[in-house]
């Protein structure tokens, strides 16, 4: 067991109709009110139980009424109530009836029921779960943990660094390699602990620290086309921005794809520059336009992340909209193609749930909206660089539908807008692991 006090229990007590509530007092006297279903009650106490003695004469709830249960199949349960022997019709007494009130039948089921997947805390604060019935195996979180997800539900938890919390997990197993340690659990599909706005720590190259915050636990996860289905990841895109480090969408007015490229994020200065790359970029305003090489292997955004960080980082296969006609200067997307994308930004429906100045004519709607933008505006907000007051207005992957030179930005007041492609802006740092 996680905590032998946990099995301390002198009353336990079913109460309702549904007997959705329980009650258990342990030996130190403290009460802890649990949630769970009379169901999960029933099915528990007949598999630990089976093979023994059947029907079970079990918890008294509601006065003199017991449950009978038998047990038909490893699924299924015949439930029946009945007068418990010697009750008369009285309530049960404060604090539930007293074991020793109770049969041997009633008192080894009530034994067992302190071991069901119950939640509770013990003496330390610490939640305790089953989470396997037939060998009693629990496992334990926080009660902080507990306090999260009800702040989770109503919008405001801020998050928390997980190379705290999980401190002893990552140091002793991972030797302080919380890349390596996040990795490794969303490969195994263990998110126990994790939640949607929760943060893991780096610092730069160059000195600077960013928290990359999880936007979304596989939220793409089934996403791709056939044999490149997305799977087990989480999308982080980073709290703050770095200080004063700001580019252009593009060199000119032009939202278009080139020749080479149609994807136009893909072809874009900000791509390059948030990619570290040498490619070539658009340099002209009308159809065709001329391009010119840019070169920021050395200078651009991927090249001064630390490599713990770069070891775990996983393309992002997108359904990626297109805007490039050979001949003709576009103000509109023309479809849609599988990309992947190393570093990269979101797109307004990831952050909205809709378009606002994005195209609308289907080819952007396979975005889905990181659960972290749902119910508040806060996480659109993003600072030049961590511990910095003044919020800044940071470009994302969309381009304006219904003209040729714009491309959408979030701003510092944390609306959506459409500006200029040539504008210098700031970024936010977006990286999928997996």
């Amino acid at each position: 067991m996680a905590d032998e006090r946990i099995l301390k229990v002198r009353e336990h007590q079913i109460i309702g109709e549904d007997n959705e509530q329980v009650t258990v007092w342990k030996e130190s006297g403290a009460d802890i009110t649990l949630m769970t279903t009379g169901e999960t009650v029933q099915k528990a106490i007949e598999d630990i139980r089976a093979g023994t003695r059947e029907p079970v004469h079990g918890i008294p709830a509601g006065g003199t009424q017991a449950q009978s249960l038998v047990k038909l199949n490893d699924n299924d349960y015949e439930v029946t109530w009945h007068t418990v022997e010697g009750g008369g019709g009285s309530n049960p007494p404060v604090g539930g009836w007293p074991i020793d009130s109770l049969s041997l039948d009633a008192q080894l089921a009530l034994g067992k029921a302190s071991e069901l997947p119950l939640p509770t805390t013990d003496d330390t604060g610490k939640v305790l779960t089953v989470t396997d019935v037939g060998t009693l195996k629990y496992e334990t979180s926080s009660a902080e943990d507990m306090r999260t997800v009800a702040s989770i539900s109503n919008y405001t938890y801020n998050g928390t660094d997980l190379r705290t919390k999980f401190a002893d997990e990552i140091n002793v197993s991972y030797g302080g390699n919380v890349a390596s340690w996040i990795q490794n659990r969303i490969r195994s599909g263990n998110y126990d602990g994790l939640y949607i706005g929760d943060f893991i720590s780096f610092d730069t190259t160059d000195g600077q620290h960013i928290r990359l915050q999880i936007a979304g636990i596989d939220t793409y996860t089934g996403y791709g086309n056939t044999g490149q289905e997305t799977g087990h990841h989480i999308d982080f895109i980073s709290m703050d921005c770095l200080y004063n480090n700001t580019t252009s969408w593009n060199m000119t007015k032009y939202n278009n794809g080139l020749s080479n490229e149609h994807a136009q994020f893909l072809t874009s200065n900000l791509y390059a520059y948030i990619n570290s790359l040498a490619i070539r970029v658009p340099d002209g305003t009308g159809s065709n336009p001329p391009s010119m090489p840019v070169d920021y292997t050395n200078s651009g955004i991927y090249s001064i992340l630390p490599t713990e960080l770069k070891n775990v980082i996983i393309p992002k296969h997108m359904m990626t909209p297109i805007r490039y006609t050979s001949g003709i200067l576009l103000s509109d997307d023309v479809g849609y193609s599988w990309r992947d994308m190393r570093v990269w930004l979101p797109y307004e429906q990831e952050i909205l749930g809709g378009a606002a100045f994005s195209s609308r004519n289907g080819y952007s709607d396979t975005f889905i909206q990181y659960p972290l933008f749902i119910g508040n505006s806060k996480a659109r907000a993003k600072y030049n660089g961590y511990g910095d007051p003044d919020k800044v207005t940071y470009w994302l992957a969309s381009v304006v539908g219904g003209n040729s030179m714009e491309a959408v930005c979030m701003t510092s007041q944390g609306y959506v807008a459409k500006m200029e492609s040539d504008s210098a802006y700031w970024m936010p740092i977006c990286v999928r692991i997996g």
